[in-house]
């Protein structure tokens, strides 16, 4: 069954995505699977819980993490059946803020009750901020995390990749940028060609020629000898051609390097001005230029850019970029067919976008994360 989607990015707040917005679409679509991609910086607290409660009641939401998704908006995701981040988003979580709004002349006894309020306020912070752990604790209890491990990531308020959150427990699947799709596309030319396999990255303790060279050169010698060996099973023995005379003995030429090392001389007779060559030897560099071409033809297959290439070294160095292109280390990718977009949901691109700033004119002692 295809999902639907919605794209929610911004503030999660009255300002910008709050919970109303969300329980009618996902109303709108109780009955089928429902994708939420999410840009986000984060948000009120309090629309953050309201929201994760409703992707858990719905019960059949996959929330995929873009762009930079911080605060409030990781741990309201907990709320979906799954979560999925793209490869290059960055992650952050952080402890709780409170919005502050005292400005004046105060008393002695003004001042006491001032302190008295955000002694209250401290204490209701650090009872948000347990609670949010213990939200990402239920998430990364299985990669053997603490309650103590995840005050301190949120204490020290600094980004992550998507494969760092992999490793903690706060997603479920890190979905591959174009570079794998790339290393895909490629893997099946090379299938579909019968070229050597592409290798993968020598592990960094090897300490043999395999760990020295490049996954590049490695590539590429492997095509070089299969051409090679695909040209030698086809060659016969050739003789060493005709024995130059006395005349001749001469007036080889050597200049043709690359013909004579395909015919296995040191140089060519010549004979008023002509070249003798053995019909073996013909027929040697028939099957060599044979060879060119298929592997031009095979260079044409990889893409419609490649083929607009002129010459095979031009052409060689353009797959030589997409062969640079692949990534190691990479998880698997599947696809996501099937989705569409929702347009029903309203442009948040140009609203405040703050990330600890909380609801300014309403409830100054809100606390926002």
């Amino acid at each position: 069954m295809n999902e639907t989607v919605l794209t929610l990015n911004g503030v999660i707040d009255s300002y910008g995505w709050f919970r109303y917005q969300v329980e009618a679409f996902l109303n709108k679509n109780k009955d089928v699977p429902v994708r939420i991609r999410l840009d986000s910086y984060g948000g009120s607290v309090e629309e953050a819980l309201a929201i994760s409660r409703l992707l858990e009641g719905h019960g059949n939401v996959t929330v995929e993490f873009m762009g930079y998704v911080a605060s409030a908006a990781t741990w309201m995701a907990f709320g979906a059946k799954r979560i999925e981040m793209h490869e290059d988003t960055l992650w952050l979580c952080h402890k709780c803020s409170v919005s502050i709004s005292e400005w004046g002349y105060k008393k002695a006894e003004e001042l006491d009750q001032l302190i008295k309020d955000l002694k209250a306020q401290k204490k209701s912070a650090e009872v948000i901020d347990l609670t949010i752990a213990r939200k990402y604790l239920e998430r990364c209890t299985a990669s053997g995390k603490t309650l103590q491990d995840v005050l301190t990531l949120m204490d020290e308020e600094r980004y992550i990749t998507s494969s760092d959150c992999l490793s903690w427990g706060f997603v479920d699947k890190v979905i591959p940028g174009m570079n794998q799709s790339d290393r895909e596309s490629i893997s099946d030319f090379v299938n579909l060609m019968h070229l050597p396999a592409i290798p993968k990255e020598a592990d960094p303790g090897d300490s043999g020629k395999a760990g020295q060279e490049g996954l590049l050169n490695r590539f590429l010698s492997g095509l070089a000898s299969m051409f090679n060996e695909k040209k030698q099973a086809g060659k016969p023995e050739l003789p060493e051609g005709p024995k130059p005379t006395t005349q001749t003995q001469n007036k080889m030429r050597e200049d043709f390097k690359s013909v004579n090392a395909l015919l296995g001389v040191t140089g060519l007779p010549v004979s008023d001005g002509k070249i003798e060559l053995t019909q073996e030897q013909v027929k040697a560099i028939e099957d060599a230029l044979a060879v060119g071409k298929e592997m031009d033809d095979m260079l044409d297959s990889v893409s419609e850019h490649v083929k607009s290439i002129k010459g095979t070294i031009n052409k060689v160095n353009a797959l030589k970029l997409l062969v640079d292109r692949i990534p190691t280390g990479v998880p698997g990718s599947s696809s996501q067919a099937g989705t569409e977009d929702n347009d029903d949901t309203p442009d948040t691109s140009d609203m405040n976008d703050p990330v600890n700033e909380y609801v300014r004119t309403n409830f100054k002692k809100k606390s926002k994360n």
